[in-house]
């Protein structure tokens, strides 16, 4: 199973690229009729629910959970999600609107805001930065983020409950990809098993999907209606 997980790591770079969104050809049918130019994105976080840690402190001894959650490995509570009302950590993904995956980070732990993550991808080793005059589709959670297209809190007219249905229309690409993620034995009960299996098992799935919704795309069917050929065009 590591092997695997490994050699899919080894093949993920060619799979899962942020410049896909607006290079190559797949990038042509990135669009959506309402917005054909500017937007080219649709991130959302996801739970992993599992089992409450016994076990962390051998863990960490043995190097098994990396320094980004070893510090918070022994304070449980930081895996208990009050959104989920569970115990799990969190992965986070970034799609087209064609639903080709542009990146996905995780394990994360549960408390770690949707917003505070997009901001951790942006700015990481592996930025995914939007162009000046790029858009994304996000929900409330990304009402902060930077050029990121998000519904109305509390919709006061007809237009604002339109506006807001629009988004929640769009986003709903993001959660049939994060159902395909999913949609395997080990994530349909909370997972009880050591970190470094969560990750493995994750990977291979992350991995997986890409490539089955990348292949789809390849031979011309597309999960969700767009629009295309055309470039994209930002206007900073």
């Amino acid at each position: 199973m590591k092997a695997l997980a490994e050699a899919l790591r080894a093949w993920r770079p060619s799979l899962i690229r942020w410049e896909d969104r607006i290079e190559g050809p797949l990038a042509l049918w990135n669009h959506i009729d309402w917005f054909p130019y500017t937007h080219t994105n649709i991130p959302d976080g996801y739970p992993m629910p599992n089992w409450k840690p016994k076990h962390w402190q051998r863990d960490v001894q043995q190097n098994r959970i990396p320094g980004a959650v070893r510090q918070d490995a022994f304070d449980r509570r930081l895996l208990h999600s009050g959104k989920y009302n569970t115990s799990a950590f969190k992965g986070h993904v970034t799609i087209g609107l064609n639903g080709l995956i542009l990146a996905h980070t995780g394990p994360h732990l549960s408390v770690d805001h949707d917003m505070s993550l997009w901001t951790t991808t942006r700015d990481g080793p592996d930025g995914i930065r939007m162009k000046p005059g790029e858009w994304g589709f996000g929900d409330l959670a990304y009402g902060g983020a930077e050029r990121m297209t998000v519904g109305i809190k509390s919709p006061q007219t007809a237009l604002d409950e339109m506006w807001t249905s629009f988004v929640a229309w769009v986003r709903a690409r993001v959660e049939i990809v994060i159902a395909k993620l999913k949609n395997h034995a080990w994530c349909q009960v909370p997972f009880r098993g050591r970190y470094d299996s969560l990750v493995t098992y994750n990977e291979i799935c992350v991995v997986m999907t890409a490539l089955e919704i990348r292949r789809s795309l390849e031979k011309g069917k597309c999960m969700f209606d767009v629009s295309g050929p055309w470039r994209h065009r930002f206007t900073p």
